[in-house]
């Protein structure tokens, strides 16, 4: 028997017992008879009304029972037996219509309630339903944004790559091959490494502080060297076995490769790279880029060695190292037959000087065009050492104070292109005969 019924038989049993408990020590003990409504009907309305029709049913027949059995009135004298059923039954068939009635009502209530909660169950049903789909749409929404998105950033960093690309290769300025990479990969550090003497020596770095503590080179046993140059392999951070090899040098590194010739020409290395940037987008982007560099660094020392057979440099017109000795040689020994005086001006930096990449591409610039603006039509210009900036003028028919003025001119004209302080600490300019300057030139 469920909770429902036990509640309701005893809520019922209680109510009668307590009104026939109440008839027998206060009343006339009679059950109620003589009273009119019989208290019994208020029993059986409050079990219809609240349980429905079953229970007023039941609730009427106990009533009945209760009030019947053993408590059937006489008949009188006057009645006849129509009349005493009348008597006897009226109560009960009140009792009983009254169940049915009120009854009908609390189970259409009932009914309703719980066709209401089917409907309910199945509107929170769909609702899950709804609610699922709405999640996974959602999901799928972002997926589809996020690939959206790093489908834009990826044309965006190729567009950026191309354009460095096309400026690296107008220029022929090596020191931005760090700028690309920073551009295009959102790098916070990174360093780019030559391959010279069969060694990765460190040619130029950015956003590396003071105190930072990465190599400046890696011999052909580090196991680096070994993957990005014998390997020929990108290395990651993101992979157990890159990481132990990286180390504490960084995130990323990949060897510049010339697709042309597969040949290694040096190595790209991230040490700093934001979290959300490190993906496999990104990680093809950087191989890509290092065969791009790669290529076009190859292509320019190709280009640069082809550049040093040549007696002038096709760039800025200035005469090549290579043909100083000869060249100037033919004027000491003219100057000497015919007598006349000729000199030459030494313009280089100090040892030691270090300069930013992006600073020393912009002297060679102002170098070239203070060269040209102070020199004669007769006067040679030659390229000396590239790591130090040096230029050798050479000034046929000129002497000694005559140069000095030349020289006066282009450290004016220096000074005010590159500001006073840099050109007075860094660069060094040395005047003498052009006899003197060829022997000892010879002699080295």
């Amino acid at each position: 028997m469920s909770k429902h019924w036990v509640s309701f038989l005893v809520e019922i049993l209680v109510l009668i017992v307590g009104l026939l408990l109440m008839d027998h020590f206060f009343l006339g003990g009679d059950r109620l008879w003589a009273i009119h409504p019989h208290p019994f009907l208020l029993v059986v309305l409050l079990a219809s009304i609240q349980y429905g029709t079953n229970q007023g049913l039941l609730t009427a027949l106990i009533a009945s029972m209760a009030l019947l059995l053993g408590n059937l009135p006489e008949q009188l004298m006057t009645q006849d037996i129509y009349d005493y059923l009348l008597e006897v039954t009226y109560r009960p068939i009140l009792w009983f219509g009254s169940a049915v009635l009120f009854g009908g009502f609390r189970d259409r209530q009932q009914r309703e309630n719980r066709d209401l909660q089917i409907r309910l169950a199945h509107a929170q049903k769909q609702a899950e339903v709804f609610s699922s789909a709405y999640k996974s749409l959602d999901r799928e929404r972002i997926r589809l944004e996020t690939q959206l998105s790093g489908q834009s950033k990826t044309l965006l960093t190729w567009h950026q790559a191309a354009k460095g690309m096309e400026r690296l290769q107008h220029d022929g300025n090596l020191s931005q091959i760090l700028s690309i990479v920073e551009n295009v990969m959102q790098a916070g550090k990174c360093s780019w490494f030559a391959l010279r003497n069969s060694k990765l020596q460190r040619d130029s770095q950015k956003g590396w502080e003071a105190d930072e503590s990465y190599a400046v080179a890696f011999s052909p046993e580090s196991p680096l060297f070994q993957e990005v140059v014998g390997r020929q392999r990108v290395v990651c951070v993101t992979s157990p076995g890159d990481e132990k090899i990286l180390g504490t040098e960084g995130i990323l590194a990949g060897p510049l490769i010339n697709v042309e010739s597969g040949e290694v020409t040096g190595m790209v290395k991230i040490e700093q790279l934001g979290f959300t940037g490190l993906n496999l987008t990104s990680i093809e982007t950087f191989k890509v880029l290092c065969e791009w560099l790669g290529t076009h660094f190859g292509t320019h020392t190709r280009f640069e060695n082809a550049k040093s057979q040549m007696i002038q440099n096709p760039d800025n017109q200035f005469y090549s190292k290579k043909y100083y000795e000869n060249i100037s040689g033919f004027i000491a020994h003219l100057s000497e037959r015919v007598g006349f005086e000729s000199s030459t001006i030494k313009i280089n930096t100090t040892p030691g000087t270090v300069l930013k990449p992006e600073t020393e591409f912009r002297i060679k610039e102002i170098l070239r065009d203070t060269a040209n603006e102070v020199t004669r039509k007769t006067d040679l210009i030659f390229e000396g050492d590239k790591d130090r900036f040096e230029l050798l003028l050479v000034l046929p028919n000129t002497p000694i104070d005559n140069a000095r003025v030349v020289a006066d001119k282009f450290q004016k004209a220096l000074g005010e292109s590159i500001g006073h302080d840099i050109q007075k600490n860094h660069f060094s300019l040395s005047i003498e005969a052009l006899g003197t300057a060829h022997e000892q030139h010879r002699t080295r």
